[in-house]
């Protein structure tokens, strides 16, 4: 399996050292590199060419969300895992809401299998949130509208699954789930934010930050 080259980025030596401890066990992800703050993690994750940037959001000088924004900007393709102390709504919007893939929001107390998780989903341009945040998270009352195989499918997009994944778990074609987003982004009336990623407006839309 191809190895994910991993950049750790928190102002906190002993997280950094110890996230990295955390996956060095894991034979498809590799920590090439840390960061001390945001400004060097950008300058790392363009130069050394990294997949996947796991980044802490409070940091001296440029910030995670920033220093995000500006690793997306010129290389979208990397993934970024934002790790967070708390959940928060407006994080989460500028985070998906520009429309691009390759994002998870994780809070520093979810256990590393949920990091080795969002490690994977980002790398090949999936997103992922913290099952934390969706607990915390009200949903829209239009939810209701969905039958109950459109739910499943809307839950699973939640998680980050791709149509592939989601038609494994639910026994259906890849194309029948594509049908089946196209449904519940029609039904939930979310063509108020038309031109962003579809998937990426459910979820956003089920974290009642659009809509």
């Amino acid at each position: 399996m191809p190895t994910i080259r991993v950049l750790i980025a928190d102002d906190h030596p002993s997280t950094r050292e110890g996230m990295a401890a955390l996956l060095t066990p894991e034979p498809d992800i590799e920590v090439v590199a840390t960061a001390a703050d945001g400004n060097e993690a950008v300058e790392k994750a363009l130069r050394l060419g990294v997949d996947v940037t796991v980044m802490d959001i409070q940091m001296p000088g440029l910030d995670g969300l920033r220093a995000s924004r500006a690793i997306k900007e010129q290389r979208p393709e990397i993934g970024i895992v934002i790790f967070s102390s708390y959940v928060y709504a407006t994080y989460l919007k500028e985070l998906l809401g520009d429309g691009r893939l390759g994002y998870a929001y994780l809070l520093k107390t979810a256990p590393i299998e949920q990091v080795v998780t969002a490690i994977r989903t980002v790398a090949r341009g999936g997103f992922f949130i913290d099952p934390q945040v969706g607990q915390r998270a009200t949903a829209p009352t239009r939810l209701a509208q969905l039958t109950g195989r459109e739910a499943e499918v809307l839950e699973q997009v939640v998680k980050g699954a791709d149509n592939q994944a989601i038609g494994e778990l639910l026994g259906m074609q890849p194309g029948t789930v594509s049908m089946h987003i196209s449904n519940i982004y029609s039904k939930l009336e979310l063509d108020s934010v038309a031109g962003m990623n579809p998937r990426v407006a459910l979820v956003l839309m089920y974290y009642g930050l659009v809509g």
